[in-house]
């Protein structure tokens, strides 16, 4: 059968006495055939031209892909900085003596010091992930 330029064959079927019904004996999964996937270059194409409302659908959702390597780098660190800053900031013995101050529970138990820490992390990054990163 040919359709659009393309050779259609229907699908094998094995018999119906085989363990795997519906596949070819040569075919079935662990018995013998090397092969694990199709070969890229075998698999049919089409040589249509993409239309413009595909690729307006596939920009409006990916973002297009013409960006440079330099713009990528930067909108991807921003999170890492933000968080490399946050913690060296949350290290400092200083902000140990402000929370410690303010919060007297922290004074007595390590514990509470680092999780109180990592809940204002957590409460900065979101703010400033939300309210200042997501500004253009």
């Amino acid at each position: 059968m040919q359709q659009n330029g393309i050779i259609q064959t229907p699908p094998q079927r094995g018999t119906h006495n085989s363990p795997m019904m519906g596949y070819p004996q040569n075919n079935m999964p662990g018995f013998g055939f090397s092969q694990v996937s199709d070969n890229l270059k075998s698999l049919p194409t089409n040589k249509n031209k993409i239309s413009d409302t595909d690729i307006n659908l596939s920009n409006s959702l990916f973002g297009p892909h013409n960006r440079e390597l330099k713009d990528t780098l930067v909108e991807e660190s921003r999170d890492i900085l933000v968080l490399g800053l946050l913690f060296i900031i949350f290290s400092l013995n200083q902000v140990d003596d402000i929370i410690k101050k303010f919060v007297p529970i922290t004074s007595n138990s390590q514990y509470f010091l680092i999780l109180g820490k990592a809940i204002l992390v957590m409460i900065l990054y979101w703010l400033i992930k939300h309210f200042y990163l997501s500004q253009k």
